[in-house]
């Protein structure tokens, strides 16, 4: 992946370290040699916010020039901004946070389509946005409604879009502040007797990797994200500690033996990786 950049010539002044500088990073990415379509489509949409960002600094340079103030007021697509907040994450490795953030975006252009711009946007989409996710149904599944919990954490990474898209000056007025948050739900831990996990185990499924990552977590109490982001040289077997993964806390940084059972590993020597992450393939929406 490329990083882009700005290269002021001559130098400007950072406002945020007092020194000179000529480069701005963008915190965006682009593939080298995009070949897909999705790279190809995610190359051309980065290319164009970029650009975007060097016309605007470019006027608000001159602006400065003359005196006047920095209110230069950008219209540009909201879905493209929307876009590469998600890729930041993907970008990041974090990929349980992606599989999220891309939920929140799919969900978000499948009620306002794909071609809203930053002038367009207004209270009417974040107020009818978080009504929409009240009631809309999984777009995986097309049946069940989508669940509270679910439909809030969609919702805050939305509120989270808005607020950056402000900082950044895409948008005029800062509309996180007319975001109603939705109420989670509290949720009851509930746990498979022997004879549910033995009715599991039986049960067959079109993607069994989907039944062995559920088991695993079963027998190991292992969230989705600790597992999903598992490989191979974190997994250690030996005499004096049995089995047992080394195990990074994402909140506190920290990194803990954590033991798991014979049946568990088992389970992990099922599939068909010898390197790299244990479960590969495998998305987020495939699981709820």
């Amino acid at each position: 992946m490329f990083s882009l950049y700005l290269d002021y010539y001559p130098s400007i002044i950072n406002p945020k370290i007092g020194k000179e500088t000529r480069r701005e990073f963008l915190k965006l990415k682009i593939h080298q040699k995009p070949q897909t379509d999705v790279e190809i489509s995610h190359y051309k949409e980065t290319l164009y916010l970029g650009e975007i960002i060097r016309a605007k600094r470019l006027l608000q340079l001159r602006n400065r020039e003359y005196g006047f103030k920095e209110n230069i007021s950008l219209d540009v697509n909201f879905i493209t901004f929307y876009t590469s907040i998600v890729e930041e994450y993907y970008n990041k490795g974090s990929k349980a946070n992606y599989f999220s953030w891309k939920s929140s975006l799919n969900y978000f252009i499948e009620f306002a389509g794909d071609n809203l711009t930053t002038s367009s946007l207004s209270e009417f989409h974040v107020k009818n946005f978080r009504e929409f996710l009240l009631n809309t149904e999984n777009l995986s599944t097309r049946k069940k409604k989508l669940k509270i919990n679910t439909a809030s954490s969609y919702y805050k990474n939305f509120v989270a879009v808005l607020k950056k898209a402000h900082h950044q000056n895409l948008l005029s007025k800062n509309l996180a502040l007319d975001a109603e948050y939705i109420k989670e739900e509290e949720t009851l831990r509930e746990y498979l007797t022997e004879e549910e996990l033995a009715l599991l185990w039986s049960t067959p499924l079109k993607i069994e990797k989907i039944k062995h990552l559920a088991l695993f977590s079963a027998f190991t109490g292992l969230r989705f994200s600790d597992i999903i982001n598992l490989k191979w040289e974190n997994v250690f077997k030996d005499i004096h500690q049995g089995n047992y993964i080394k195990l990074k806390e994402q909140k506190t940084g920290n990194t803990n033996n954590h033991p798991i059972p014979e049946t568990a590993y088992k389970i992990l020597k099922l599939q068909k990786t010898k390197k790299g992450l244990v479960f590969q393939d495998i998305n987020y929406s495939q699981v709820g």
